[in-house]
């Protein structure tokens, strides 16, 4: 998905190979100044913003209850909305609760 100075990024691929790509692959799009990416396990995701200077930084939002702010935009994007409609698997457990 593509909004004006935007990219929204949701990728089955583990998220550290994904993240390095994708900040690889954008950062030197001109004009561009936001990256959202979105995890699709879990209800988390990492906003990268790019300012004046060219310098990037990033912020992680995790929880249903949570809104990623976009200023830029002068919109919340609450993460609800985000992930309506999905189901989210149980996290793995390392250990039983058996002696």
């Amino acid at each position: 998905m593509r909004l004006h100075g935007w990219s929204l990024k949701c990728s089955p691929r583990p998220r550290a190979v994904s993240t390095a790509r994708t900040l690889e692959d954008y950062n030197s799009v001109t004009g561009l100044a936001h990256i959202l990416l979105i995890d699709p396990d879990v209800p988390e995701v990492m906003l990268w913003s790019c300012d004046s200077a060219g310098v990037w930084s990033h912020a992680v939002v995790a929880g249903l209850e949570e809104v990623v702010p976009s200023p830029a935009l002068g919109v919340t994007l609450p993460l609800a909305d985000i992930y309506d409609g999905l189901t989210f698997r149980p996290a793995p457990r390392l250990v039983t609760d058996q002696p």
